[in-house]
């Protein structure tokens, strides 16, 4: 039994003719026929009798119609709906804290404007939790500070930064130190598993060395504002600290011999399937993704 089996019963029962029902279904008339026969030999019924001529719907054929026609209205309706969510797709996007900061506003806004209908969420939080998300189907797509863990993931690159270390005006220390001396002082970190707090940290592995840990935040808000009153070292990207240099709230330190740059990118799952129209939007959010990084 299939949709086919239920239209072409709905527009004989409508009719009363197998001629007139062919036409309206642009088939022929034997298969109208054989159709209503496949019917009736499947379930052992008899639909319709015939009374000069004409055929008539029997009992159990009128109870049938009505239910053909909840059928027929009720996969009308998943039509609809299913064409409703390809015209208004749900898409939901994540972001590192520094990126969804300084980027994602204007994203948001120029996604809205060329996508009006879409139906979009936003996730901030820190990348390895993003990745934990996509991996459980819950965010399409994240953009971050780093390469991601998981083999699973697909990377794009969108743009790079550079991360700064820098204290309050007051705090004493020499504006030249070694990695070494970076590892002698306290210092303010995003919480572990944060692009920015990872990076360093790798740094000072790298060197045999640990991170002298006075302070852990999500808050970039937070190490900034601690840093300003010289309670320790920072390290966050130079877009996030040029107003407090500028303003000579902070002071920024030359660590030698160290490169804190790193690349952001959009990431989803390798075998993440879009609709037609999500993955519009992907290539959109990244092409404009870029374009904002690089106009910042």
């Amino acid at each position: 039994m299939t949709y086919r089996h239920l239209i072409v019963f709905d527009a004989v029962c409508r009719h009363n003719s197998i001629t007139k029902a062919a036409n309206e279904l642009f088939i022929a008339q034997p298969a109208v026929s054989s159709t209503i026969s496949e019917i009736e030999k499947k379930y052992g019924i008899s639909l319709f009798t015939r009374i000069n001529q004409r055929i008539v719907l029997t009992e159990e054929g009128k109870n049938l119609w009505l239910k053909a026609k909840e059928l027929i209205s009720s996969f009308d309706e998943f039509e609809q709906m299913a064409y409703s969510v390809q015209s208004k797709p749900s898409l939901t996007i994540g972001a590192t804290f520094t990126i969804g900061k300084l980027y994602m506003p204007k994203l948001i806004n120029n996604l809205k404007k060329e996508y009006p209908d879409a139906n979009i969420h936003l996730i901030i939080n820190q990348a390895t939790l993003l990745e934990e998300k996509i991996q459980n189907g819950i965010i399409d797509f994240a953009f971050v500070e780093r390469t991601p863990i998981s083999k699973d993931m697909k990377a794009i690159p969108i743009g790079s930064d550079n991360l700064l270390v820098a204290c309050g005006m007051e705090y004493n220390i020499n504006n030249h130190i070694t990695i070494q001396e970076l590892s002698n002082h306290p210092v303010l970190l995003r919480e572990g598993g944060s692009a920015s707090s990872e990076l360093l940290k790798s740094i000072l592995e790298l060197n045999h060395l640990r991170a002298n840990i006075f302070m852990e935040s999500a808050s970039n808000e937070v190490l900034i504002a601690s840093a300003i009153e010289n309670l320790g070292l920072i390290a966050l990207p130079e877009k996030l600290l040029k107003e407090f240099i500028d303003m000579k709230k902070l002071k920024v330190l030359n660590v030698e011999n160290i490169s804190l740059s790193r690349i952001y990118n959009a990431i989803t799952h390798k075998n993440k399937k879009f609709s037609d129209t999500k993955n519009k939007i992907y290539d959109f959010c990244i092409e404009e993704i870029k374009k904002i990084i690089l106009n910042k």
